[in-house]
């Protein structure tokens, strides 16, 4: 490859590649045969081989940016002896971490032998079930203790667990792709792959649109879609997958499964301002969830009759239903559920007039929220403490902390927590003089906000409506009007421009 670099672009040279190794011969003929090209020098290492070093480096082809040990023995059959013999060999490499990865012109000549042994499709196969294995016992963990722990072991294999999903639907292995897909979806859902993780579900809810794996499948692949639209405050078609979760739900006559949907249909109408029947859906999960003593449902119960009563402005109630979900989550040792009520009592305490007291709490939450890796809860927070700096006195500290939360809202496709951020820009510039310019934004996020289906918090529409009219009394009714249309005219990422805008 390095010769060919004078006759050839590296472009060319990788397309050269991806038709063949041995397609890279040398032009000089005074070297030995085995130097000549790289397919030649694998061969000469590859008869180097034993038979069983031989069948594991082909197997291990499959594998995506790396994998430890354990999986490797699932999918060759080989102790780590062997591995270490590839690894001395220079065709296996190890890391600090005791992960193995090989080159990849290596893989390649490896996955070339693997499919001329006829073996591909058992080596794929067991890779599949080895992650599929990794994702569902990965799935109760990430609601408890050690999630931490295994959102990073999920992380660390995601190509791996890709590849997997991607091979199950290819070969037509509808329960192993719904079943997959389902164990990631909270995974997808903490980490931001938002718009990935739907792409996923929502092809398999394609796949099964005849049936796949029973109703309780096929209700948590719904969930899991419906989960992932309401975090992109996609209401509408959150609340169509979920009632059709709850459907197959129904069928199982489980409790416990749905009280899960009933209480995430409730928080999905709660934050689209169906007020009236989240509250009913709730006050019923409470009863249910108390007299069964499911205390995690319980927690949720609370945590989101406690979000109704703050959007309505009952912030009293809201701070007592927030302590009580805390208590409960930190009995599970729930370190995202524990951020988020400490986020959420932060807002309260915020709006009862303790900033000193809830600067304390989101720090916590954010920082909790930094240590899982969770962008969404951790983008909110830092907006928050956007807010409590500028409040401060703190401008330059807050403007910061708000262009940070709006970079990763923006990264993560979270159009409701950008237009929130959006209406904090349109105070800055209404408190420095561009009044103009708060109008524009002002009217910009009211229409997305219309149009996505997002419904802002009291205290957010009555600041709202305090600027706004504060604007209209500073400015010509002409200049407003203009203003105000050319605010609405502004679609998302426009709007997002024009705000950050020095």
């Amino acid at each position: 490859a390095a010769s060919a670099v004078h006759q050839h672009s590296c472009a060319a040279i990788a397309v050269e590649i991806e038709k063949g190794l041995e397609k890279l011969v040398s032009a000089n003929y005074d070297i030995p045969e085995r130097h000549r090209s790289v397919w030649a020098a694998f061969e000469h290492s590859w008869r180097l081989l034993s038979l069983e070093e031989q069948q594991s480096l082909s197997r291990l082809s499959v594998f995506r940016d790396g994998f430890d040990e354990d999986a490797a023995l699932q999918v060759t059959g080989s102790p780590s002896l062997v591995l270490m013999a590839l690894v001395d060999k220079s065709l296996l490499r190890i890391d600090q971490d005791n992960r193995y990865d090989m080159h990849e012109l290596v893989k390649h000549y490896a996955n070339v032998k693997l499919v001329k042994a006829a073996e591909l499709e058992s080596a794929q196969n067991a890779h599949l079930r080895y992650f599929l294995e990794l994702a569902e016992q990965a799935e109760p963990n990430l609601y408890a203790a050690g999630q931490r722990q295994w959102l990073e072991r999920l992380e660390d294999d995601h190509d791996n667990l890709r590849a997997a999903l991607k091979w199950s639907i290819e070969n037509g292995d509808v329960e192993f792709s719904a079943r997959l897909c389902s164990a990631l979806s909270r995974f997808w859902g903490l980490r931001g792959y938002l718009d990935e993780g739907r792409q996923w579900l929502e092809q398999v809810i394609t796949i099964c649109a005849t049936g796949c794996g029973g109703a309780s499948l096929q209700a948590k692949v719904l969930l899991g879609a419906g989960m992932l639209a309401w975090r992109q405050v996609e209401y509408h078609q959150a609340v169509d997958y979920m009632e059709k979760s709850l459907e197959f739900t129904r069928q199982l006559e489980d409790p416990a499964a749905i009280s899960r949907v009933l209480q995430s249909l409730a928080t999905t109408e709660s934050a689209r301002g169906n007020f009236t029947r989240a509250t009913a859906i709730l006050e019923e999960l409470l009863d249910l969830d108390r007299e069964s003593g499911n205390q995690e449902n319980l927690a949720y119960d609370l945590g989101s009759l406690a979000d109704i009563a703050f959007q309505q402005g009952n912030y009293k109630p809201a701070k007592t239903l927030y302590e009580e979900s805390l208590a409960l989550h930190r009995e599970r040792s729930d370190k995202n559920s524990i951020a988020i009520c400490l986020h959420n009592l932060g807002e309260v305490y915020h709006q009862l007039g303790s900033d000193a007291y809830s600067l304390v709490l989101t720090e916590e939450a954010a920082s909790l929220f930094r240590e899982l890796g969770v962008k969404q809860g951790l983008a909110v927070s830092l907006g928050n403490l956007g807010e409590l700096a500028y409040l401060s006195g703190d401008t330059d500290r807050g403007e910061k902390l708000y262009r940070e939360a709006l970079s990763l809202q923006e990264e993560l496709g979270a159009k409701g927590d950008i237009l929130s951020i959006l209406l904090i820009f349109a105070r800055f510039a209404l408190k420095s003089g561009k009044t103009v310019r708060s109008v524009q934004i002002y009217a910009a996020a009211q229409a997305l906000g219309q149009s996505n289906d997002v419904e802002f918090s009291q205290a957010q529409k009555d600041e709202y409506e305090v600027n706004l009219a504060s604007a209209r009394m500073q400015m010509d009714p002409l200049a407003f009007f203009d203003a105000w249309t050319s605010g609405l005219a502004m679609n998302m990422d426009e709007a997002v421009v024009y705000a950050q805008a020095e």
